[in-house]
């Protein structure tokens, strides 16, 4: 009876701490910057961190409405002039799908549109497959 009873209690830990969070848009509200890659057999990892909105670098940020907006914060101390080519600051919205895991970007810039799939999403961070 011992043994019934923990093996049950057993499967119900794994049960609950096992299940993934479903990513929804209030879980990517804020911003985001890339940190690092891991490099898997099969596949990579694109890790993002949150950020603040004027940290230098590119930053992703999402908004609870569906839109998001790709900033690129290039200050530095010396200011120059000259023919650099500045990517431009990219506008559009973006659509979760809870049951894929996936976020499809829509742009406005360019009118293109393309998707990530998402390996996971906590507080602090989440990780993008990349082929």
């Amino acid at each position: 009876m011992k043994k019934i009873i923990t093996i049950s209690f057993l499967f119900s830990v794994i049960f609950i701490f096992g299940q993934e969070l479903k990513v929804t848009k209030s879980n990517l509200a804020g911003c985001w910057t890339f940190e690092h890659t891991i490099f898997e057999s099969e596949f990579d990892i694109m890790v993002y961190k949150r950020c603040s909105f004027d940290q230098v670098g590119t930053v992703l940020q999402f908004n609870s409405n569906g839109v998001y907006t790709i900033n690129h914060n290039r200050r530095t101390g010396v200011l120059r002039c000259g023919n650099e080519v500045r990517p431009k600051n990219v506008k559009g919205f973006f659509y979760v799908d809870s049951e894929l895991q996936e976020i499809e970007f829509n742009n406005d810039y360019d009118k293109s549109s393309y998707s990530w799939d998402l390996i996971w999403i906590d507080d602090c961070s989440f990780g993008v497959k990349t082929n």
